[in-house]
Parts: structure tokens; sequence; C-alpha cells
């Protein structure tokens, strides 16, 4: 039988390190009974490449995860996912059909769990957990166990995957699905079989169901599986065979997305050449981190795996500048460069940093060089587990306002009664935020609304044009409410609806929250 093709070094009882001691523990449990065969299997899993980082990431995904205050694309996902089916599929053939895998996945989820804000997010949380499997896994064939180890550390650690493990959008789906194809390519070239490529298929089809720009994961693939079967002797025509029809099953399982997406415009300002190196630090959600990562990443040329270093190599490092390319020079594609669109690249990054935290270095240095790493992202892990993380459109750069709905529908609530409206102009967020956080049989009516985001299947609702037609038949009561502006009720408003507004209205009272001023006015 031929040698694998990656040759891994894991089980090879010759390494101690890599292939680990069985330990007194399961030397001395018996064959028979519950107990030892618990000790066995707690055994085994503590002495894997991912169990620690897995405890690690659910650990960090975890914290505070239900009251990081929720945000506008979240919102946006809840409003749509919240539709029926033909709801749904109508509003994919006007817009966001790039989302549209995930917004069918929440409608179903929310089926189960409703709209609890922690329910919500725990899928999220378990891609990540299962992402960083993946690495591990990966990191672990290709380099060894103690590489596979530091691979999930790092990925572990990494701030933006806690605080977008708890996002309600397709990005902890997309990193889940590029770390699986990733791990799988390595499988598939190690050991071929219909099964392992299928799998690998199957993996791509997902990532580009739920984001299709992670798809450029398969340049990197490419240009690594070519530097490494540069003069291999294991019939690398029929890998390359094999990949390419990998590539052409997905690029059609993924069409549908590429027909509805190319039909939305969404033009934004064209990247720059900062922009490029930027984007690092923004998709860790860390400075220091990012530098540690792209040092060790560097490292790994120390490992005498070269054939692996470039394939790993090449899927760390292509897609973010070929992304950046295509935002810059083609089309009306600049939205595609987004910190949180590039998070399907950390778990490359991870598996390229492992591989140069144990290249040529003793079991005693690992510690440490972890530790270093911990280190540089306590600031970023501070910064995503805060009430307001998640308003860091691309920390730690922009910031989108904070508001704080959850305290906005408390007041409302104390006060509220039956028949209560709200006054909430153009603001999709602060009128989805603050019902969110009301109970069911408490939603406000928006005045501001003529047709609902749903009636005209879209995202964002359609305001009116003219107030004094959309007060025509008022509520008894209405809760105006405007961003920021403390202690002023109309802050922000046009005189002309100030005085539409109140021509029917007396203000009662007006408090304030957080980037927002919640005012109860009264028919007169």
């Amino acid at each position: 039988m031929a040698p694998d093709v990656f040759d891994p070094v894991v089980n090879t009882a010759a390494d101690p390190e890599e292939a680990g001691d069985p330990g007194p523990a399961q030397a001395a449990a018996p064959h028979g009974g519950n107990a030892a065969r618990f000790t066995r299997t707690a055994s085994a899993l503590a002495r894997t490449a991912w169990f620690g980082p897995a405890v690690i990431t659910a650990l960090l995904c975890t914290w505070r995860a239900s009251s990081i205050e929720i945000w506008l694309d979240e919102l946006t996902s809840v409003n749509v996912a919240s539709r029926s089916w033909s709801q749904i599929l109508n509003t994919l053939t006007h817009v966001d059909a790039v989302h549209g895998a995930y917004y069918l996945f929440l409608h179903l989820w929310m089926a189960v769990v409703g709209t609890s804000l922690f329910g919500m997010r725990l899928p999220g949380i378990a891609a990540m957990v299962g992402a960083v499997v993946c690495v591990a896994a990966t990191g672990q064939r290709l380099f060894g166990k103690r590489a596979g180890f530091a691979a999930g550390i790092f990925f572990a650690l990494t701030p933006a995957i806690a605080r977008y493990a708890t996002e309600l959008r397709s990005y902890p789906f997309v990193t889940l699905a590029a770390a699986l194809a990733s791990l799988l390519l390595v499988r598939a070239v190690e050991q071929p079989s219909r099964r392992r490529w299928a799998g690998y298929t199957a993996a791509l089809v997902m990532a580009g169901l739920f984001n299709l720009i992670s798809l450029t994961i398969v340049i990197g693939h490419a240009v690594g599986l070519a530097a490494y079967l540069w003069r291999s002797e294991e019939r690398p025509w029929l890998t390359v065979r094999r990949f390419a029809g990998s590539l052409v099953v997905a690029g059609a399982g993924v069409f549908p997305v590429v027909y509805y997406g190319a039909r939305e415009g969404n033009p934004q300002p064209r990247p720059t050449l900062h922009d490029l190196f930027a984007m690092g630090p923004e998709a860790v959600c860390s400075v220091l981190g990012a530098g540690v990562l792209l040092a060790f990443g560097a490292a790994a040329w120390g490992n005498p795996r070269l054939r692996q270093v470039a394939l790993a190599s090449a899927t760390a490092a292509l897609p973010l500048p070929c992304i950046w390319l295509i935002s810059r020079y083609v089309g009306d594609s600049s939205f595609f460069y987004f910190a949180r669109y590039l998070l399907f690249c950390v778990p490359a990054w991870a598996v390229l940093a492992g591989a140069g935290a144990t290249a040529g270095r003793s079991l005693r240095a690992l510690p440490a060089m972890l530790l270093v790493f911990a280190i540089a992202v306590v600031p970023g892990q501070n910064q995503v587990h805060t009430t307001y993380a998640h308003s860091w459109f691309n920390y730690p750069d922009l910031a989108f306002p904070q508001r704080d709905y959850r305290g906005a529908a408390r007041i409302v609530q104390h006060a509220y009664q039956r028949g209560d409206a709200a006054i909430i102009y153009g603001m999709t967020d602060i009128d989805e935020g603050v019902n969110f956080y009301l109970p069911a049989d408490m939603q406000l009516r928006n005045l501001m609304v003529v047709n609902t985001a749903a009636e005209i299947n879209n995202i964002v609702p359609q305001f009116c044009t003219d107030f004094g037609a959309c007060l025509s038949r008022p509520a008894p009561r209405a809760w105006l409410i405007v961003p920021g502006h403390p202690a002023k009720p109309f802050g922000g408003l046009p005189p002309a609806e100030v005085r539409a507004i109140q021509s029917d209205y007396s203000v009662s009272y007006a408090k304030q929250v957080r980037g927002m001023t919640i005012s109860l006015l009264v028919h007169k």
C-alpha cells in the first residue's frame, strides 16, 4: 500500500510528543463497567488536539452571549426569518439573496426555540466550536498533534471568533464550512475516495450558500495543491481532475445565489491600499493579535514539511488580496470587502500559525508562545464582550451608533397601555430593536410606516412622506423615539414634521437612554 500523500506523523509511536503516552489512568482502568468506560473516554478526549480548544471556544463564545445588545444586521435577520416561507423566498428574489440560506435556517430554528436571544445565537456558537475542531484536526493532519493543538488555541482565543459567534448572521457557518473544506481537502488528497471528495464539494457548497465571497478559498486551495503536487509520484492528474470536478459541482450548487445576488446593487467606496493592510487586524478584532499570528505564520516556513506549509500558506494568504482586487476593480463589487465577510480566512491563519509556533521548537516552548498570543488579544477580548460589542462595524475602526433598545423597551413597558403606537421615522433599527425587547402583546405599530418590509418583500419598510397624512388617524397615545438628543423630544426632526406632531399630540414626558430619547405623546 502506498504511503499517505501527506505522510502524517500524528499516529506514529516513534514520536512520543505526537503520539502521546496512554497514561496510568487508561492503563489501569478495567475493561468493564460504565465508570471505567467514562474514565477511558474522558482521558482519550483530554489528549486530543481539539478538545481543549473546543472547550475554550465554547466558554468564550457563551460569555455574555445573551446580554450583548442586538444590532441592525441581527434585527434584519430576525425580521426576515420571522416571515412565512413564501414571504422569505419572495424577499430573496428582490434583496439579500446572498444571506438567503441563513434566513431559511433561522426561520426553522426560531420555530423550535422562539425569539430568545441566547437561543437564536446558540447555533452560531455551536458552529464556531465545530470550526475549531476542524482547525485543530487540519493542523494535526498537516503538521502533527502539537501544531494542531496550537492552531486550535490560536483560533479559540482570536477575539473575532467570540464576536461573530453571537452574531445572528451567517458568519459562523461560513467559518465552519471553510474550515471543514480545508480539512476535507487534506483528507481527500491524503487518502483519496469518492466520499471524501464529495464531502469537500458539499463543504464548498455550504460555504457558498452562506457567503459567496468565501469561495475565494478555492484559489488558495488550487495554488497550494499545485505547489504540493509538483513532482509528486501520487498520480497528481487524478487529484487535479477530482478537484476540478468538485469546483464545477460546487459552482452549480451555488448558482441560484449567484444569479439573484448579481441582480442586487450595493455600491460602496472602493477599498484603498491602506484597507488591504488594515483588514487583518479588523478581521481578527485585535491589532496585536493579528501581528502575533502573522509572525507565527511567517515562522511556519521553518517547519521541515515544506509542501504542507505551501498548501497552508496559500490557503491563508491568497483569499484576502484576491477579494481586495475584486472589490477595487470589478464592477460594483466593492461591498465584498468587509471584515465580517472575511472571517472565513481565520481558520487557515490559525493553522499556519500553529505550524510556525511548533516549527523546530521543544514542547516546553509552546505554552510561552500561546501565552504571548493570549496576552496580546486581551484588549480585543474585552471589547468584543462589552454590551455594545456588536455596534463595532469593523473593530477597531468604525462603530455603529450604540443604542440601548432594551432600556427603551423597559421605559415603554413600564407605562404601556393597550393601543399605544410609535412614531419612529427612518430609523428601522430603532423600530425593530425596541419591539424586539417588548413582549409580544406590547408591540408598537409605527405610525410612520406605510408598508412594512414584509409587505413589500424588502428588508426595510416604506416610510410615509407626508407626516400630516400619516397622523390623520392617530393613536390615543404614541411613543416618539428619536436617536440621540438628550432631553429634546423632537431633536433631529425637521420643523415641518415637528409641527405636524404637535398639532395632534402634547408631550407627557421624555426620558433618555443610550443613543435615544423616548417621549410619551398624548393625543389632544
